[in-house]
């Protein structure tokens, strides 16, 4: 979508090992997957890639000020409410290539439950 080069995964485990493997500019985190919540993956993927740029985008059906405090804690970027804004994620991507110095599309890892 959006020219980037995409790997999906569905559940905390996978999502961690694939992050790890294919090293996504930006992350779209499902707050709600099996094994691992998408706070803990965003917590271990900013240990794991301390001092590397990536960007994480949290994906939940709660928008209320709760929950985008616990995704804001967690090391989010963005907080998206689903349905996904598909302009706002369009947006969110355009910033991210321009910010690597890209004019291609940033890679993209979809973790969902």
């Amino acid at each position: 979508m959006y020219g980037c080069t995409a790997v999906a995964c569905y559940d905390g485990a996978s999502a961690l090992s694939e992050a790890l493997r294919f090293a996504p500019d930006v992350c779209l985190i499902d707050y709600n997957m099996p094994g691992l919540n998408g706070c803990d993956v965003a917590r271990r993927l900013r240990a794991w890639r301390s001092g590397e740029s990536i960007s994480l985008i949290a994906v939940t059906a709660h928008g209320n000020a709760a929950m985008r405090a616990s995704t804001a804690q967690a090391g989010f970027d963005h907080h998206f409410v689903k349905p996904v804004d598909w302009e706002a994620l369009r947006r969110v991507l355009a910033e991210r290539a321009h910010a690597l110095g890209r004019t291609t599309s940033p890679a993209l890892g979809a973790f969902r439950g």
